[in-house]
């Protein structure tokens, strides 16, 4: 799911659709691929509606931006934990 549609989840996100079984029992192949992998669609696609599936799982992911001194930081520990290069 890309869209909150303005909700309070905006900007944290990523819902994911579960078929491990790849069960599409009323779509042809061509429907199915529409919805299916890495891919991005609406709920209300036609297909989706169809099929009616269940939500597996939900991820809610909040991205870490640093500010400018975290940033900082975060960039000296990085280096410092680097392997240093062959002689």
């Amino acid at each position: 799911m890309v869209s909150w549609e303005g909700g309070k989840l905006a900007g944290i996100h990523l819902a994911t659709f579960s078929n491990a079984g790849n069960q599409h029992a009323g779509l042809s192949d061509a429907e199915y691929a529409q919805i299916s992998g890495q891919t991005e669609f609406d709920v209300r696609h036609e297909a989706i509606q169809e099929l009616n599936p269940r939500l597996d799982m939900i991820s809610l992911i909040k991205p870490f931006i640093p500010n400018q001194e975290e940033g900082k930081s975060i960039s000296k520990r990085i280096s410092a934990s680097q392997i240093p290069p062959a002689k």
